[in-house]
């Protein structure tokens, strides 16, 4: 039930989010640490969708709270500000280029079945169920973090 006019405050809001996520996540990771910060981005980036998702009958009459889930979506993209840095640091100059791009390409490739898996877990858990994988995968790449080598400090060839 929303008007043109809603929806585009709904991408106004997330973009601002996305704005506050981007410019503060570095920040806070040079004073806390990069991989605790990511992982609090993605708690409240899941958070964010898992309440527009899972939990949206609890939130449906009270727009304030739908665009506050939804600003807090956009603060949780902040982690895309290190992904790429952090991710080129774990291959050698030599290889860097190419490792990180064939990666970033394949991932891309299994993208391609994200809205087949979506419509799949749909048929089981109803279409917000499908959509609120997204949530999943956030705080997956929270806890995923974690496993990756720590390159603070260390000189990169």
């Amino acid at each position: 039930h929303l008007s043109i006019v809603d929806s585009g405050l709904w991408i106004l809001v997330i973009v601002a989010g996305e704005l506050i996520g981007y410019g503060t996540f570095g920040w806070f990771a040079d004073r806390f640490g990069r991989k605790p910060v990511f992982t609090v981005f993605t708690i409240i980036m899941a958070a964010g969708l898992l309440m527009i998702t899972l939990f949206w009958p609890l939130i449906e009459d009270d727009p304030g709270l739908i665009l506050a889930f939804m600003l807090l979506i956009g603060v949780g993209t902040g982690t895309w500000s290190m992904f790429g840095p952090f991710f080129s640091e774990l291959f050698p100059t030599a290889v860097r280029n190419t490792a990180v791009g064939s990666v970033f390409n394949a991932a891309r490739g299994v993208q391609f079945f994200t809205p087949l898996v979506i419509s799949v877990v749909a048929r089981w858990a109803g279409l917000s169920g499908g959509i609120s994988l997204a949530a999943a995968f956030s705080i997956g790449a929270g806890i995923v973090v974690w496993t990756l080598p720590e390159t603070r400090g260390r000189e990169i060839d």
